[in-house]
């Protein structure tokens, strides 16, 4: 009768244990998920504030790059930049 007792509590822990391992599994693959997001939100954030290549096109270039990846996103909106050729070369 004990010998019973003992198997039944030690298959209901394994059932217990692969159970909580799942659901661990599920959490961490939705934590993942919500950090790759933030990773993602935060980089565009980045982008948006500081343009890439800022430094090695100058203030001009960036600038017009950042419009064309502007206009890409809504359909409906236009973008554009024009800048004098004179003023860009005292902003770089």
């Amino acid at each position: 009768m004990e010998l019973q007792a003992r198997q039944l509590a030690e298959a209901r822990l394994t059932k217990v244990l692969e159970e909580n391992r799942e659901s661990q599994g599920r959490r961490t693959k939705r934590m993942l998920t919500t950090v790759d997001h933030i990773h993602g939100v935060v980089s565009d954030m980045i982008r948006r504030f500081r343009p890439a290549g800022l430094d090695e096109l100058g203030l001009s270039a960036a600038v017009e790059s950042c419009v064309e990846q502007w206009q890409q996103r809504p359909p409906a909106t236009r973008f554009s930049f024009s800048a004098c050729r004179s003023d860009a070369a005292e902003w770089d």
